[in-house]
């Protein structure tokens, strides 16, 4: 029963610290934030990408689209395993 309460904490704790943390900090500059990385990135792609005909954009935009979830489906595996690794960030 106290495993299932710590998890219910956590679950309501972290809503709340990320909306002060957002309230009292904000948003990074766009040199650190993730989503302007995101968009730098789809913008250079959109500039190499072949345009010739409708099939050759559609599978680039489909290989991007799945590179891009494995890289970063791949960072946040990596973080998850360090977390699980320091004893004071384990949730």
């Amino acid at each position: 029963m106290g495993n299932i309460l710590q998890i219910n904490y956590a679950i309501c704790f972290v809503p709340v610290l990320a909306i002060a943390l957002d309230m009292l900090v904000g948003d990074p500059p766009n040199r650190w934030h993730p989503v302007a990385w995101l968009g730098s990135i789809i913008f250079a792609f959109k500039r190499i990408i072949p345009k010739q005909g409708r099939l050759v954009p559609l599978i680039s935009g489909i290989a991007f689209s799945l590179l891009g979830s494995m890289v970063i489906g791949s960072i946040v595996f990596l973080i998850m395993k360090l977390i699980h690794q320091l004893p004071f960030l384990y949730l």
